[in-house]
């Protein structure tokens, strides 16, 4: 509107460099934090970059919104649990290898159901 202010935005707080509520964030510099209506963190901005709002706005609410550049946000894929998971994957299996591959627990079995959990933890991982 005239006013400057976006449809769907009901309230704005604005809190001063050193306020205690950086620290519960774990904010270092200045940030922008847009909250569902849910309470919930919908988008986090460090450094404050009006570009990357309107996309999220573009994006998540298909509002349509002056493209301005911003830089890609980094990726969601964490591989340091990929690797901790297979570094066990691989402990387990060549201890199971060594105790001579018990008859109790049938190694094709126990091999699909580490694949199914590998797969799982990648696509949860995304």
């Amino acid at each position: 509107d005239a006013a400057g202010r976006v449809a769907g935005i009901g309230q704005v707080l604005l809190f001063p460099a050193g306020h205690e509520v950086q620290q519960a964030f774990g904010v270092r510099a200045q940030c922008l934090f847009l909250l569902r209506p849910d309470h919930h963190v919908a988008l986090r901005s460090e450094p404050i970059r009006k570009g990357v709002v309107q996309r999220y706005f573009k994006q998540q609410c298909g509002m349509a919104v002056v493209d301005e550049p911003a830089p890609v946000g980094a990726t969601l894929f964490d591989p340091l649990p990929i690797v901790v998971y297979i570094f066990f994957f691989c402990v387990l299996l060549a201890s199971w290898l060594c105790a001579g591959m018990s008859d109790a627990l049938p190694w094709k079995v126990a091999l699909g159901f580490v694949l199914c959990v590998f797969i799982f933890v990648l696509w949860a991982s995304r």
